[in-house]
């Protein structure tokens, strides 16, 4: 039903152990998530929480063997070599430091325990994806990705990295990562039961508010008496834009009362409810929501059939199972993977989420 709805396997869950970045690109690629503001101005429906986005932070480039670097809040040195072992195969300290943009000789232990969660998880589910469905994603799957992650910006390569807080190890770690999650999660939509008729209609009905089209207007009232009286003189012939004029205490009131055209999803539950349920060229109501009290007309309305939105409805049902598919699969190979990490950098826990704790100071 939506144009652009968040991508599966991007669950509140996962949103904690993937990186950043990772959804901060796919937020490019739907426009920058966040839609236009109905420009009546007078029934907004609740927005929905943003993500906020992660602080750019920084750690070693890594390569100086003189000095090790040192963390930032307490003179601990973080010694060479290994970091961590997946499955016995180790994790080295230049691996991790590369995914954030060098500063220097020092480096912020929350975000090298971050840093060091993305490459475990990078690294597991490639592994787990081979083993469990024969999937290798290719080099040039990779680069296609991180092609494709850059455009959906609409910035240079440079530009990114720098809006991001990247470096061009960590984009190419976020493309391998999302090229594996593509592969597994289309293997798991091809493996999906098709949704019944039945659960395709709740869908359908669920989706109306923002399927369909409606041109409408409304007389804003303080009181439900005061609502009932305007849609009696309504009901009884008068003009309902005079009316709306005389009465309403909406800003579209000069306007009679005129909200223009558009998705019922834009307004509160309860207008939009109303949008719906009103008859076509018959003053409805009244309607009560927080802003008070409404008397609706509806001047047109276009609702598409269960018949044209069927295959479009079953895609993005069948989309929903493989993502929630993804999420189960990708926590249980993390949670199955043989992973320790040195003291020093943190401690891998996957209980209730697989995450990198960095060491108390």
């Amino acid at each position: 039903m939506s144009v652009c709805r968040e991508r599966p396997g991007c669950s509140v869950r996962l949103r904690l152990f993937l990186p950043a970045a990772v959804l901060a690109l796919a937020a490019a690629a739907c426009g920058g998530g966040a839609g236009e503001e109905p420009s009546n101005g007078e029934l907004p429906a609740p927005p929905a929480a943003a993500a906020e986005p992660a602080p750019a932070s920084s750690a070693p480039a890594g390569g100086a063997e003189e000095e090790p670097t040192t963390v930032t809040q307490a003179a601990v040195r973080l010694g060479w070599g290994e970091v961590a072992v997946i499955d016995g195969e180790p994790v080295a300290f230049d691996d991790v430091a590369a995914l954030t943009p060098d500063s220097g000789d020092v480096v912020d232990p929350q975000t090298f325990a971050q840093s060091l969660l993305a490459v475990i998880t990078n690294r597991v589910l490639a592994a787990a994806a081979e083993e469990d469905f024969g999937l290798v994603v290719t080099d040039a799957a990779v680069e296609a990705k991180r092609e494709e992650l850059i455009a959906f910006t609409g910035l240079s390569e440079e530009e990114v990295l720098e809006e991001y807080g990247l470096t061009a190890v960590s984009l190419r770690l976020i493309s391998a990562g999302e090229a594996v999650r593509e592969s597994v999660q289309s293997v798991l939509a091809a493996r999906a039961p098709a949704p019944s008729e039945e659960e395709l209609r709740v869908r359908y009905e669920a989706g109306m508010p923002a399927a369909a089209l409606v041109c409408s207007a409304h007389i804003l009232l303080e009181s439900r008496e005061e609502a009932e009286a305007a849609l009696g003189r309504a009901q009884a012939g008068e003009d309902f834009a005079a009316l709306a004029r005389e009465l309403s205490t909406g800003p579209s009131g000069p306007n009679g009362g005129d909200l223009g055209c558009g998705p019922p999803s834009q307004y509160v539950e309860e207008f939009a409810a109303g949008a719906l349920d009103a008859e076509v060229g018959v003053p409805y109501g009244p309607v009560e929501t927080q802003f008070g009290w409404h008397v609706i007309l509806v001047s047109d309305r276009t609702i598409p059939s269960f018949e044209e939105m069927r295959s479009a409805l079953a895609a993005e049902m069948q989309d929903e199972s493989a993502g929630q598919s993804w999420e189960d699969w990708a926590l249980g190979a993390l949670a199955a993977a043989d992973v320790q990490v040195e003291p020093e950098y943190g401690e891998w826990t996957t209980d209730p989420i697989p995450n990198v704790t960095p060491p108390s100071l």
